[in-house]
């Protein structure tokens, strides 16, 4: 009950390095790489996560590498906090469509005007898209700079700021990336192992930090391929494809560092394994970024972040208890998912948003649908309340101030969620979406108006 570590518990830190361990440890070998995907043209198997990756002896997670936090929400106000200023770091990125309430963390640590969308396809992130967009934010940063040096323009207030507040306790990246590699919300697209070794040759190259929510890598299960019995097949225990900060780790570099904090950080929670008020959770990068994020204000003020609960997490995890009841979610989830894509493949002319990149593989919480055209998500969305039916449109996953493209809007997405409902309320939930985008669509053929429900229909399905 006292003031914990500032980096969280010792014991819990362990247990938490040796739990990751046993799920991440390995998977990723440079020299070996497991089998990967890809695009048509590398004419790239898909990953098959029943093939057997042999373990590294060398991967395992030393405890120095874990910082215990108040959850990915908390955790990624710190990070800002502690890897980012408004006068040095140039621009936020965001892989869209993207988590709707991070915007607000970004926005509230100065960078309000500065996020920009990055578009994402089949094996995620679109890396060209991206480094042209960088290399354009730099050369007018340097232009901008030659002229103010030159007398041509005054400089700016922030230019005459002093550098970092803390020489030398941390570092502030002049980019920051921020996805979900794996099962993304709310596309439930996983970035492919190319692209993300990809991203972080970029972040290195432009002094860039990656930020990936990886909440959702242990919730996956198998797809059962085609004409197959329903029963439940095995669910591997091990990671799909690894980390961007556990290729950070391992990755070689062309060049040598010119700092100990690395270029990625993985923000990981209990929320969507225990519960979510549990509000604990981790960071895992470098041993010096732990160290740089425990030296945050409101964390040395207070210590460690929700000790108490981490403390009860970890004696979980030591028991095992944890990993049970992972086991049991991903049971759970599989059925659920199974039972929510069976019953939207019988809808009208809508099409799953799915990644082509992992082979046999589902997970996360969320379906991810294109409505068929004209229809679009809002007014479907609005429709839809009247017969007591709530799902998300797409709209509300654009980042703010940078939708004005075709790549950066979402218009005609709708998210459906698995892993909240009632399970015997998804197939009803998806007879009312099916019934609403029918007659929506009958309208526009006609020109007229049906009624869509009164709203007096029991339940509250998804």
């Amino acid at each position: 009950l006292c003031y914990g570590p500032d980096e969280g518990d010792v014991e819990v830190r362990h247990e938490v390095a040796k739990w990751l361990t046993d799920f991440y440890g390995g998977v990723y070998q440079p020299d070996h790489p497991p089998a990967t995907g890809g695009s048509a043209a590398t004419a790239e198997p898909p990953v098959d996560v029943s093939s057997s990756i042999p373990p590294n002896p060398d991967a395992s997670i030393p405890s120095d590498r874990i910082l215990i936090t108040g959850g990915a929400s908390q955790s990624l106000a710190n990070i800002l906090a502690a890897f980012t200023d408004p006068t040095i770091t140039l621009r936020i990125w965001i892989v869209a469509p993207a988590y709707m309430l991070a915007f607000r963390i970004f926005e509230d640590a100065g960078f309000v005007g500065r996020l920009r969308a990055v578009p994402e396809g089949n094996e995620g992130i679109d890396i060209d898209f991206l480094e042209h967009e960088i290399q354009a934010v730099e050369d007018d940063e340097r232009l901008r700079r030659e002229e103010s040096t030159s007398g041509d323009s005054q400089l700016r207030e922030q230019d005459r700021r002093p550098g970092p507040r803390k020489p030398g306790r941390t570092h502030y990246y002049r980019h920051l990336i921020y996805s979900v590699p794996t099962f993304s919300n709310p596309s439930s697209r996983t970035m492919s192992l190319p692209r993300r070794e990809s991203l972080i040759r970029l972040a290195r190259r432009y002094d860039a930090l990656l930020v990936s929510d990886d909440v959702y890598d242990m919730l996956y299960w198998p797809v059962l391929p085609p004409n197959t019995s329903h029963h439940s097949p095995t669910i591997p225990a091990r990671a799909v494809l690894p980390r961007l900060t556990d290729i950070d780790r391992f990755l070689p570099r062309a060049s040598p560092p010119t700092h100990p904090f690395g270029h990625a950080l993985s923000n990981g929670s209990f929320s969507k394994l225990l519960g979510p008020g549990l509000r604990t959770g981790w960071v895992e990068g470098a041993s010096a970024a732990v160290t740089a994020l425990g030296r945050v204000g409101a964390t040395r003020s207070g210590g460690a972040p929700s000790h108490f609960t981490a403390c009860v997490v970890g004696e979980g995890l030591k028991s095992g208890e944890t990993e049970r009841q992972v086991r049991r979610l991903r049971r759970e989830y599989a059925r659920r998912w199974r039972r929510l894509r069976d019953a939207v493949e019988g809808v009208m002319g809508v099409e799953v948003v799915e990644s082509t990149y992992i082979d046999r593989v589902a997970g996360g919480y969320f379906l991810c649908l294109t409505l068929p055209a004209p229809l679009i998500a809002t007014e479907v969305v609005d429709r839809c309340k009247r017969v007591n039916l709530i799902v998300a449109p797409g709209d509300i996953f654009e980042v703010p101030g940078d939708n004005n493209t075709e790549k950066t809007r979402f218009r005609s997405l709708i998210r459906l969620c698995f892993a909240w409902e009632d399970e015997d309320k998804l197939e009803e939930g998806v007879e009312r979406l099916a019934g609403v985008i029918k007659v929506m669509l009958e309208e526009r053929k006609t020109g007229g108006s049906h009624r869509v429900g009164d709203g007096s229909q029991k339940g509250d399905g998804e």
